[in-house]
């Protein structure tokens, strides 16, 4: 046996001597060489014989350098044990660093090393295996085993690597991403993968080469499990957050089966991802059950908002939606390949403008890039109705365009956002409607929502034709331009308009009642109305006094052949002028009417009529208004020049000129101001009363104030026999009627007339019939002469009185006379008192005539001739009231019967009492009772 010892000697040196020994084609020396061996081997020994080479040494700072396929290794000291052509390495220190050239751009540290490295060498073979049972990478734990092998008779070499961590950190993680990885994909992996833990880690490698063919086959393959990695498979879309999962990676592809992740706040419930090492593509399925508000967000914030043209920004949705999606990023496509599937369960959509309201959406809609839209049975419930939706799309080489069709039903209410408050004061109930919407995603075609209605159901509280009836049809089409300032057309029954909703929120158009609209520029304001109506019937509308219009209203030559308001009819009328919500100028003509309706700002509307024509019936039996007129009127300034009525002979008399204030408060139409002018009389409202129409119980009331000049020529004006003369008449009035203002009739009358009549004389004329009677009832001068009274001096000219005081009340069509009626004569007194039934025409009142005695002897000689007995009573009564008699002496009628035939009794001689109880009491001096007396 021989034996050799060497303290110390360096690896260059035992390099040196191995090639010069050994042979130079042998495979050891070439590898020996290869590895450029650095170090020094300590305590060197060897022992040989006939049968075996046993080598032991201790190796410090070994290093040695990649070499066909080996890696580097550099580890201060291990020890080496060999026996004939094997070799056993184990690492004495704890440290290794390991260089693999081949694998990886940087040499990897390990510490803790437990393990061992085999060498075996042969004539034709070399194999090597590195068996690491344990070593700390970074503070995290791995394990694994290297073997390499050449066959240099065959040329067939092999590498194999087996790797098992317990877990590892992401960004060592991509330290081992092999360095033979195209770089697109190494790039991806080390910008796309951020932070994690990856554990529970087990790679394969397997490289077999033949000499004679440069193809190889490779086997690699890595599982990984993932906990709370954060990740990213797009630059342009958002994170993958707290992924969970398993990965599989291969030479070929990287694959990841998700359990879950977030992405957006949205709950991933399940999915894999497929990259492509070999061309980068990447390929995405998963599934979710997101909340729609989520999910909104997260497509407003990926390319796919703008991929499919969406704006989500203004939709605001609640619910739960099922999401299964592909996604497939492709390194020649700019855009990924999309495939969505959204499943709906009661789920909420909210658009703010326009506003569209859909509930209980169920169903689902289907999508594919570039752009493909489909849905599946989609329902939902719009404006509280039940309703279906249809989508579709349709995709050229021009343009794409996605069709919405909807169908359910809808209330005034509803389209409020769309056109307006004023809506609901006009209309009522509900009806159908189909939405037929075309928009363009890339703006080549104008975008385009029809909708359609037949206003069944619907109740337009408007005039008449515009205006319908809720059991009636009247196809409607609204057909919207959607371009920067959107166009709208609208027709419906006589309406045909067309308009633009401008960036101020207005209305700009022009609307044509049976003609064509007028043509409107950019510089016009509010909406243009022209055309010609049959006939316009105002109908209480039911709502507010005030109509809160879209847009200014310019009238332009607006004719209608008959207009009619309540019993009021009007012909050919034309209308021009402004209407809007702070600003009215209207000029209205027609056959009976002329005038015009003008106001600006908070002042109250100003009506000022320059003619008007009424027609008068013979008899009334209904109010020409009704209570529900009061939502109609507005408040407002009236004055009216001149009122003419016509008969039914249409013959013309003026009912004088108006002014006064109308104001309705609560259920009540005030006039205030009132000041009028008609047949002589001049009627004014007080200060605190005017005319109050209270509809609630439906009375009018008027207090004010009747005066007139000219009684004698105002009499015949009303009707009544010109039998008065006066210089002044003065009437305060307080009277209470059923009815409006216009349904006034005396006989319905409850209420008093107080006032006075100065300097006149009741005139010698026969009394008439019908209105003529009341007016006759004063025709003293008659009365007088039935007394055979010797008054020739005055009946020439008439009857005179200084003035003349009364106080009338009445109530249920009776007149009555409470405090005498006082006619002051030239020389007399007339006390006047009873009643007036206008109902049956019956009379019941007393007259005292008060005559100075010394001028009565006609008078005396009157009542002698009837009535002796009387005379003797008065001379009695003339010696004992000698001194009162010489200055007044008086006399009472009673009249009675009816205004066509009165009855008129003397009852007595210095009777001066008008109470009936007292007529035979003689301390009243009534010395003389009468008789009838109708001569």
């Amino acid at each position: 046996m021989n034996h050799a010892w060497a303290e110390r000697i360096n690896t260059k040196d035992l390099v040196s001597l191995v090639r010069g020994f050994g042979d130079p084609a042998h495979p050891g020396v070439a590898w020996i060489t290869g590895l450029q061996l650095e170090g020094e081997l300590q305590d060197l020994q060897l022992r040989h014989d006939s049968n075996d080479l046993v080598l032991q040494a201790t190796a410090t700072d070994l290093k040695t350098h990649p070499y066909n396929a080996i890696p580097g290794v550099d580890i201060p000291q291990l020890e080496i044990f060999g026996r004939n052509r094997d070799l056993l390495l184990m690492p004495l220190s704890t440290s290794l660093a390991v260089e693999f050239p081949q694998w990886f751009e940087q040499s990897r540290s390990f510490s803790d090393i437990d393990g061992s490295m085999l060498l075996g060498l042969s004539r034709n073979h070399i194999g090597v295996r590195l068996a690491i049972a344990g070593a700390s990478y970074d503070g995290q734990e791995i394990s694994g085993i290297l073997g390499f092998s050449t066959d240099y008779q065959t040329g067939r070499s092999s590498i194999g690597l087996v790797a098992e961590a317990i877990e590892l950190a992401v960004p060592n993680f991509q330290q081992f991403v092999p360095r033979g990885t195209d770089a697109a994909i190494r790039v991806w992996l080390g910008d796309n993968i951020e932070q994690g833990v990856l554990h529970d880690i087990a790679a394969v490698y397997h490289n077999v080469q033949q000499s004679d063919d440069p193809q190889s086959s490779r086997v690699f393959e890595a599982r990984v499990n993932l906990d709370q990695v954060v990740a990213r498979f797009h630059e342009e879309w958002p994170h993958l957050d707290d992924v969970r999962g398993k990965v599989l990676l291969t030479r070929d592809s990287l694959d990841v089966d998700l359990e879950s992740c977030h992405t957006a706040g949205v709950l991933v419930n399940s999915g894999d991802v497929s990259v492509s090492l070999d061309d980068g593509d990447v390929l995405i399925n998963f599934v979710a059950d997101a909340p729609a508000a989520l999910l909104l967000d997260y497509v407003q914030s990926t390319p796919l908002a703008e991929l499919a043209r969406l704006d989500l920004s203004q939709i605001i949705a609640d619910g739960q939606v099922d999401v299964e999606s592909t996604l497939q990023f492709r390194r020649d496509h700019d855009q990924p390949l999309v495939g969505v599937r959204l499943a709906f369960d009661d789920t909420s959509l909210t658009l703010d403008s326009p506003s569209i309201d859909i509930a209980q959406l169920s169903g689902s809609i289907l999508y594919s890039s570039p752009f493909n839209v489909s849905s599946r049975d989609l329902e939902g419930s719009f404006f509280g109705n039940a309703g279906s939706i249809e989508i579709s799309s349709n995709s050229s080489a021009i343009d794409s365009t996605l069709r919405v069709q909807l169908e359910s039903r809808f209330t005034p209410t509803n389209v409020v956002p769309y056109v307006g408050e004023w809506i609901e004061d006009v209309a009522e109930g509900e009806s159908d409607f189909r939405l037929n919407m075309e928009l363009s995603m890339n703006g080549s075609n104008t975008s385009l929502i029809v909708v359609e209605s037949s206003l069944a159901g619907i109740e337009f509280k408007l005039p008449e034709p515009i205006g319908k009836r809720a059991e009636t049809t009247q196809p409607t089409r609204v057909r919207i331009e959607l371009e920067d300032v959107p166009l709208v057309h609208f027709e419906s029954g006589a309406i045909s308009s067309v308009f633009s909703m401008r960036g101020d929120g207005g209305l700009h158009g022009s609307i044509g009642l049976n003609v064509p609209p007028l043509e409107y520029g950019p510089e016009d304001v509010g909406l243009l109305v022209s055309g010609n109506l049959d006939s316009f019937r105002f109908s209480s509308p039911g709502g507010e006094n005030e109509l809160n219009l879209p847009a200014q209203v310019n009238l332009k030559e607006l004719t209608v052949d008959r207009v009619e308001v309540q019993d009021l009819t009007f012909s050919d009328v034309v209308v021009d002028g402004i209407y809007s919500e702070t600003e009215i100028d209207l000029t209205v003509k027609s056959n009976e009417l002329e005038g015009s309706v003008t106001k600006s700002g908070q002042e109250p509307i100003l009506v000022e009529v320059d003619r008007i024509q009424l027609e008068v019936q013979e008899s009334r039996t209904s109010d020409p208004f009704s209570p529900e007129i009061l939502n109609w009127i507005p408040t407002m300034n009236l004055r009216i020049e001149d009122i003419a009525l016509i008969d039914q002979e249409q013959q013309q008399a003026s009912f004088g000129s108006w002014s006064m204030f109308i104001d309705i408060h609560e259920q009540e139409l005030r006039v205030s101001e009132l000041n009028g002018s008609v047949r002589g009389l001049r009627i004014e409202g007080s200060e605190t009363g005017g005319i109050t129409w209270n509809t609630v119980d439906n009375t009018t009331r008027f207090v004010g104030t009747v005066r007139t000049d000219e009684l004698h020529d105002v009499l015949p004006q009303w009707d009544y026999d010109p039998n008065v003369e006066s210089k002044a008449l003065t009437a305060e009035v307080d009277l209470k009627w059923p009815g409006s203002p216009l349904m006034f009739e005396l006989y319905d009358t409850t209420g008093s007339l107080e006032g006075d009549l100065d300097e006149g004389r009741f005139l010698d004329v026969n009394a008439g019939g019908g209105a003529l009677r009341i007016a006759g009832l004063l025709n003293f001068a008659v009365v007088l002469q039935r007394l055979q009274l010797d008054f020739k001096d005055v009946f020439r000219e008439g009857t005179s009185f200084n003035r003349i005081l009364f106080d009338v009340q009445t109530e249920d069509g009776i007149l009555r006379i409470d405090e005498p009626l006082h006619i002051k004569t030239t020389g007399s007194d007339i006390l006047l008192a009873g009643t007036m039934d206008l109902n049956n025409d019956s009379l019941a009142i007393e007259v005292v005539v008060t005559l100075p005695l010394s001028s009565s002897l006609p008078w005396w000689i009157g009542i002698a001739t009837a009535n002796p007995v009387a005379v003797i009573s008065a001379l009695v009564g003339k010696k004992i009231f000698e001194g009162q008699l010489d200055r007044m002496a008086s006399m009472k009628y009673r009249v009675t019967g009816s205004l066509d035939d009165p009855n008129i009794q003397f009852v007595g001689l210095f009777r001066d009492s008008l109470d009936s109880e007292n007529e035979n009491n003689p301390e009243n001096g009534e010395v003389v009772e009468g008789e009838e007396n109708n001569e």
